[in-house]
């Protein structure tokens, strides 16, 4: 009688040190399938074959373990479930890990074919991307003068749609569209020229940055950066070759710039959004579902992080009249004030850089069935319209459809701005993606965390002009009861001889009543030392 045959071993959780030890000593090769493996880190799990029902624990391993390499075949094919072969080894630190990972050829097949599968479902949807941004975008643009200027002095990029080759590792070519608003002061030179010259100057840097081995949002703010650097540079060497008249209006001149990069697809058959800002133009994006999120930051005096790095490069700001300004000195008197941080042109401010133009970038993945439309403004408008409002506003807008609707959305944007301060230059610009927005509540509230992303740390900003307490002065603000009265009413005459200059009256451009009493009182004390100012002064926007 044959004897019986001895039951198979089953191999428990208590065991697998003994098993581990066994298969160290012999370099025989075991099987296992990928439990999940993250190919950005370089490392995962192996389940073994013969322990998948079992509670045990799985196998570690490493880019350095795979056959060939991080850059083989081998490496390429591991996913979730792929089956492979290795041998058992040990890391630096004596704990066991798998040894020559090698994908079996049948699950490499697999995993090819599975691949070519999702390629395929990938590239519907990224010629729906592509089509979008070479055809499918629809804008609108409306302008509108401030009140008793002479000239406006808001510009406007609206690039046109093209093709720009691959982005990144993807091999596949992508299409991008770029769009800029502008807030110019002090004249129109600055902002008239960087709308002329900064999508050309993006787009030579763009050629340089695909040769580099970087992914799609390296590759587009690399190209944003530079683009921006350059149209400073060549703005500053263009102001210092004029003379006269026209070198000092240059020099004087200065402008915002908010812009929006969209291209695509990327790596990942994703619609992306890079915005590049200077100063306090706003990018908006509008929700589905009538959220506004902001992508932009608003480059001001009352920014903490922005006041750390003026006063760090040897800057001055202060409070004035309800606001903070980067002061300018010139023989210990002040010359001008600036309300931005960040800006094209405003030499004056360059040397040394106090004022930077510099971009904040931003990255952001669009989806065009939540994302409806995304709005680029100058602060004549957020200054009295809500991110929310503007959202809500538009979306009424859009919600009727039509070949126009993107360009009414801007104009009620302006229009709902200009009733409430006709002071300032304002400039809506949409982009909306094609999908209509939900018909939601006028009263629709801000999504936690959504309006206020990117809100500096001083909120008077979102407050109506009106709620605004103008009698109260900032602990820290220069013209407080104490301060240099020579110096407070130097700095009146320097705003209120440029303000005469262009034609506005003072009280009617937003000067306070508490302004208009301070400088009365002041020259009622030293009416022997106000004297009128033939300094140049930034405007204040």
């Amino acid at each position: 009688m044959a004897a019986p045959k001895p039951a198979p071993r089953v191999v428990r959780a208590p065991d697998l040190k003994a098993v581990l030890n066994l298969q160290f000593k012999s370099k025989k090769r075991l099987e296992g399938r990928i439990r999940w493996f993250d190919k950005e880190k370089g490392f995962g799990k192996i389940l073994p074959l013969e322990a998948r029902s079992l509670e045990t624990e799985e196998i570690f391993v490493h880019r350095n373990q795979i056959e060939d390499g991080p850059d083989s075949d081998n490496y390429a094919a591991l996913a979730p479930g792929a089956l492979v072969s290795y041998e058992m080894t040990t890391q630096e630190d004596g704990k066991p890990c798998a040894g020559n990972v090698r994908v079996q050829g049948f699950a490499k097949v697999l995993q090819d074919g599975l691949a070519i599968a999702a390629g395929a479902a990938l590239s519907a949807r990224e010629a729906k991307l592509r089509q979008l941004l070479l055809q499918g975008l629809q804008t609108g643009v409306f302008q509108e003068k401030g009140h008793k200027k002479a000239l406006m002095e808001d510009g406007l990029l609206q690039g046109a749609p093209r093709e720009v080759g691959s982005l990144g590792s993807s091999g596949k070519p992508a299409a991008m569209v770029l769009f800029a608003v502008m807030d110019g002061h002090a004249g129109v030179s600055c902002s008239n020229f960087v709308a002329l010259n900064l999508e050309r100057n993006i787009l030579d840097s763009l050629r340089d940055q695909r040769k580099r081995d970087a992914n799609a949002e390296q590759i587009l703010k690399s190209a944003l950066l530079a683009g921006f650097k350059v149209t400073e540079h060549t703005f500053q060497q263009y102001a210092n070759k004029l003379e006269g008249g026209a070198s000092r209006a240059w020099a004087t001149s200065g402008s915002t710039c908010c812009a929006a990069c969209l291209a695509g697809p990327d790596e990942e058959g994703r619609l992306r959004l890079i915005i590049a800002n200077v100063g306090d133009s706003r990018a908006v994006l509008g929700k589905k579902d009538g959220f506004a999120v902001r992508l932009s930051v608003d480059h001001r005096p009352d920014n903490a992080a922005e006041r750390r790095r003026v006063e760090h490069q040897g800057g001055t700001v202060a409070a004035f009249g309800g606001a903070h300004r980067v002061i300018l000195k010139a023989r210990g008197q002040v010359a001008a004030g600036l309300s931005v941080t960040r800006s094209f042109g405003d030499v004056d401010f360059k040397s040394p850089e106090v004022v930077t133009a510099v971009p904040e970038l931003s990255a952001f993945a669009i989806d065009p069935e939540e994302d409806v439309m995304l709005i680029l403004a100058s602060d004549g408008i957020h200054g009295s319209v809500s991110d929310v409002e503007a959202v809500r506003l538009a979306s009424a807008q859009l919600r009727e459809g039509g070949a126009n609707a993107a360009e009414k959305a801007a104009r009620v944007l302006v229009e709902t701005a200009h009733e409430r301060d006709p002071a300032d230059d304002k400039t809506a610009l949409v982009i909306w993606f094609g999908e209509r927005p939900d018909n939601v509540s006028a009263s629709i509230a801000t999504a936690p965390g959504e309006e206020d992303l990117f809100v500096s740390d001083t909120p008077a900003e979102s407050v109506e002009p009106d709620q605004v307490p103008v009698e109260s002065v900032p602990a820290e603000d220069m013209f407080a009861d104490g301060a240099d009265p020579m110096e407070m009413a130097l700095l009146d005459d320097i705003f209120g001889a440029y303000a005469r200059e262009m034609g506005v009256d003072v009280e009617e451009s937003g000067t306070s009543q508490a302004q208009v009493k301070r400088k009365a009182t002041e020259e009622g004390k030293q009416p022997q030392k106000r004297k009128n100012s033939s300094k140049a002064a930034k405007k204040v926007f």
